[in-house]
């Protein structure tokens, strides 16, 4: 059987192959996002317990009576919204940067 036209011509196992490489390496990134979200979704578990255990130590939360749980609460918030003003102050610092470099030319 020789491979010179029809559907078992060169072109069109050339594309097949292509479609089937294709498909493959979408199945694969999708597998290879999964993996990143979930180790990003652990990192984030464990970096928010030693955060919780940290402050509620250094602050003396106990977290075994309902007061204690509203302080860590408020705790929580109050440093939630430090982040978010951190954040801003520091966007607002990059966004007013000289990006664009000198404008002046240089003298060789």
């Amino acid at each position: 059987m020789a491979f010179d036209g029809g559907i078992f011509s060169w072109a069109s196992i050339f594309g097949l192959t292509m479609v089937c490489i294709a498909i493959w390496l979408f199945i694969e990134i999708k597998r290879v996002q999964h993996k990143i979200i979930a180790v990003a979704l652990i990192i984030l578990i464990i970096v928010g317990y030693i955060g919780v255990a940290s402050v509620g130590k250094n602050n003396d939360v106990k977290l075994t009576t309902i007061p204690g749980i509203f302080d860590a609460v408020k705790l929580y918030f109050a440093w939630f919204g430090t982040l978010f003003t951190n954040v801003k102050t520091i966007l607002s610092n990059a966004f007013s940067l000289n990006w664009g470099g000198d404008k002046i030319k240089h003298k060789t």
